[in-house]
């Protein structure tokens, strides 16, 4: 889901960095004296984002005056799951690669990534990262890599919609539900007053097992757990998944909700919500900024809140990207990366230029009038970085107050992706998902139970 989500993110705030750890002792750790090469993977792709690239090529630059010992050497790949293990398996990797929340531990347990424990400590990002977000990539104590990017998963609005179906408050504010069952009720009356669907789901490209998975935190589904012996069980055989399959079923037959065409991904969904072709949609946080600028919607028309409250919780997911290093990288080496990232000022450490970067990367943003709005997930917990930040993004914010409410209030459970194989359960969910909206008989108990004995065999049974 990676790809997807960082369209919304731009450079200077993708929130959360690497961590990786090293055996020796710190001290020993440095890249200062001698020179040093080092290869980083998912550099902005000179074809398909050219301006980032370009961008780039000006860090290198300054980089290098910075540190003339360093060479930054990029590497445009982004390495999915199939050709990384390969690779791995023949110690081809790049020193640094970057992976989604989904898959540090199957990286750590299968020994593609080196410890780099002490490089973390001597950056801060220990004490300065969100403990919740390091243990992503931590396991037995060891820090294996570090967050570069975060998000939680919130729900989207389009005010002319609700405007035409009736639903603004007396101030403007928008009558958003709060639960999926006050959900269903708002698409209703909205595709009833204006004939416009009222809510939409990705359902393909794993999108649909991706967006589905808050919704069955949210009904209580456990979808798995290691026994005894470290085995991990797929746990989801249950009425719980079985109902929150059902809901997704009955906004299509029952409550008529979606458009004819239930078969949609997150661009596509993005350009329904951008165009006034849909009321409520579930997407990341970054996304409202990415139809903004892709569409240029008015930014009066996009609001944002939090996930509906399900029977059991109200959950929403977390996810994002880590950096993390091959097992051949040497020590200097880490240690010119973690350079590397403090230049980008992508650590919990707060330099003497800190405060005047960001407002100048705001201030950039501002003026092609894209959507300034405060990240809702907070990567870093540094007081004197985090204070800097919502200083200027309060300066700066130019949503409109009536249409955005708190995504992260009191009562909302952030929760990781699946630790094992999220990205084929995502894909097994969105068949699951298409099965039940494309046939009006589909029997969503059968349906769940083939759903989890194929996860169990063909995934966790393999690990």
């Amino acid at each position: 889901m990676k790809k997807i989500i960082l369209m919304g993110l731009s450079l200077v705030m993708v929130m959360a960095l690497l961590i990786t750890g090293c055996n020796n002792n710190t001290s020993s750790i440095n890249s200062d004296d001698e020179n040093v090469s080092v290869t980083i993977s998912f550099w902005p792709n000179s074809e398909t984002d050219a301006e980032r690239h370009a961008l780039y090529d000006t860090y290198l630059e300054k980089m290098k005056e910075l540190y003339p010992n360093i060479t930054i050497i990029p590497d445009e790949e982004g390495y999915g799951i199939d050709n990384f293990m390969v690779l791995a398996a023949t110690n081809q990797l790049p020193n640094v690669y970057r992976k989604p929340y989904t898959e540090p531990q199957q990286i750590i347990n299968a020994g593609y990534a080196r410890d780099i424990s002490d490089i973390v400590k001597k950056y801060n990002y220990d004490t300065g990262v969100n403990p919740d977000i390091m243990k992503i990539c931590m396991k037995d104590g060891k820090y294996y890599g570090v967050p570069y990017s975060g998000y939680m998963i919130g729900m989207t609005y389009n005010a002319n919609v609700f405007k035409k179906a009736g639903l603004v408050n007396a101030d403007g504010s928008l009558m958003i539900p709060t639960t999926y069952d006050e959900l269903v009720e708002t698409a209703k009356i909205i595709k009833e007053k204006t004939g416009i669907p009222g809510y939409a789901i990705q359902t393909t490209n794993k999108e649909g097992g991706w967006m589905f998975m808050n919704i069955a935190w949210s009904y209580g589904v456990e979808f798995m757990k290691q026994d005894e012996n470290g085995k991990w069980i797929a746990t989801f055989d249950t009425p719980e998944a079985v109902a929150a399959l059902e809901y997704i079923k009955d906004l299509k037959w029952k409550h008529d909700v979606f458009s004819a065409n239930v078969l949609i991904d997150t661009n596509e969904l993005q350009k329904l919500i951008a165009t006034d072709r849909v009321g409520m949609a579930m997407f990341g946080e970054g996304t409202p900024k990415s139809i903004v600028t892709k569409y240029k919607t008015d930014k009066d028309v996009i609001g944002y809140g939090p996930v509906m409250k399900g029977p059991k919780a109200q959950v929403s997911q977390v996810g994002g990207d880590v950096y993390m290093f091959s097992t051949n990288t040497e020590d200097n080496q880490v240690d010119a990366a973690f350079k590397w990232f403090e230049f980008l000022g992508l650590t919990p450490n707060v330099g003497k230029d800190y405060e005047k970067n960001l407002e100048e990367t705001i201030l950039a943003d501002v003026e092609t009038d894209k959507l300034i709005v405060p990240p809702v997930l907070k990567i870093w917990v540094n007081k004197e970085r985090t204070s800097i930040d919502d200083k200027l993004y309060a300066k700066y914010s130019n949503v409109n107050p009536k249409l955005w409410t708190n995504a992260y209030p009191e009562g909302v459970k952030v929760q990781q992706e699946e630790p094992m194989c999220a990205q084929n359960l995502y894909a097994l969910l969105s068949t699951a998902m298409q099965n039940v909206l494309t046939n009006p008989d589909a029997d969503c108990a059968q349906i769940i139970h083939e759903t989890n004995e194929t996860f169990q065999k063909d995934f966790l049974d393999k690990q």
